[in-house]
């Protein structure tokens, strides 16, 4: 489903954006964000959908619409994941860390060490960690969060490096690990 709005000028207000989005599951005047990247704010009227239109800084930091994640899948191939198996990826937008999940294809334990880097400094080495000793973690577990991290450096930047490295596991073989953040 695909609706625009038009930009138009309200007295004693800033100007809005034009905004194409879709929606596939929504509540009542939840925030969103479209796909061209800006943001809309959509209405529900008796299960009717009705686009909004948001000026500059009219935004709930706090709201879906300015929630990210980065994360990585370590496969072990059918063997318990190994020590030292490493990951990379670039983050594409600026923030702050505000959570974790890791979740696993069964009870076990891991340790996961992540760390950061600009890209001249690649690749991130022990002393880049944004852990503070804190790592993501099952421990005989099959699932494990923190809304929080004590601790972290939780700023990101775009183009910064990530690499994820287990410190250590046993008897998980597959995993998923999801770090939260609010976009800026």
């Amino acid at each position: 489903m695909k609706h625009s709005t038009s930009a138009k000028m309200r007295s004693s207000q800033r100007p809005t954006q034009t905004l194409d989005w879709r929606v596939s599951q929504l509540e009542n005047y939840r925030p969103l964000r479209p796909l061209d990247g800006s943001t809309a704010i959509v209405k529900t009227q008796n299960g009717i959908l009705y686009p909004g239109t948001v000026a500059d800084g009219d935004l709930d930091p706090n709201s879906d619409a300015l929630i990210g994640s980065f994360g990585i899948t370590i496969d072990g191939g059918g063997q318990v994941i190994a020590p030292a198996t490493t990951n990379y990826i670039t983050i594409p937008y600026d923030g702050t860390i505000t959570g974790w999940y890791l979740m696993a294809d069964q009870v076990g334990s891991i340790s996961i060490d992540i760390r950061k880097c600009i890209y001249g400094n690649f690749p991130p080495i022990a002393g880049d960690s944004i852990c503070g000793g804190n790592y993501p973690a099952l421990v005989m577990d099959s699932k494990n969060q923190n809304g929080n991290p004590a601790g972290w450096i939780k700023a990101i930047t775009a183009g910064d490096i990530v690499a994820f490295v287990v410190n250590s596991a046993s008897v998980v073989q597959k995993i998923n690990l999801v770090v939260k953040v609010a976009k800026l």
